[in-house]
């Protein structure tokens, strides 16, 4: 493979590089700062939630938050923002799932489509095992595209379909003080991808 010599003598002190710009190369003996190409990751965001928490679901026509929020400022208004969450957690029943919700400010994102009498939800978990030892974690990622410069707020709210629950964030059904008994992090992070 052939190896080019580039002039780096073509910037000089006086150039200064906006946010967003990287040094590429013009031509075979020339660079230059240009805007990043697509999909380079301008700015990561994370939002760590260790604490122990009990959370009343009083009913199931009701989502509540869970603790777990994050904020990020985009540089562009066509940068996408790629959102990893992973939650841990136990509801205090067994033999009940639960269903999780993206939010975006106020507005749901990636919802399942609707059908019959059948809840959209943007993930959600397996039935409460019979142990009650385990303390489940769900992950979830999703690309979404705000078209917008202004700080946006995510967060992760849950319904559970059994009336007045207790949803255990980052801990067991039981929390019995053993070496056995896990106590976890739940965590959101959010990534701005260029276009």
């Amino acid at each position: 493979m052939a190896i080019t010599t580039l002039n780096l003598r073509a910037l000089n002190r006086s150039d200064t590089a906006s946010s967003g710009q990287v040094v590429t190369a013009t031509s075979a003996t020339a660079m230059d700062f240009q805007a990043a190409g697509g999909g380079k990751i301008n700015q990561i965001v994370q939002a760590v939630q260790p604490a122990i928490a009990t959370i009343s679901v009083a009913d199931t026509s009701t989502w509540y938050d869970i603790g777990l929020t994050a904020a990020i400022t985009p540089s562009a208004s066509d940068s996408t923002v790629l959102i990893m969450t992973s939650i841990c957690g136990a509801l205090a029943s067994s033999q009940y799932s639960m269903g999780f919700k993206l939010v975006r400010d106020t507005t749901a994102i990636n919802l399942g489509t609707a059908s019959g009498s059948r809840l959209p939800v943007s993930f959600g978990t397996g039935v409460q095992t019979q142990s009650n030892y385990d303390v489940q974690n769900t992950g979830h990622m999703f690309l979404d595209s705000p078209s917008s410069t202004s700080e946006i707020d995510y967060k992760v709210q849950l319904r559970s379909m059994r009336d007045g629950a207790d949803w255990h964030r980052n801990r067991t059904m039981y929390d019995t003080d053993a070496s056995s008994i896990f106590l976890a992090t739940s965590t959101i992070t959010l990534f701005e991808v260029l276009a």
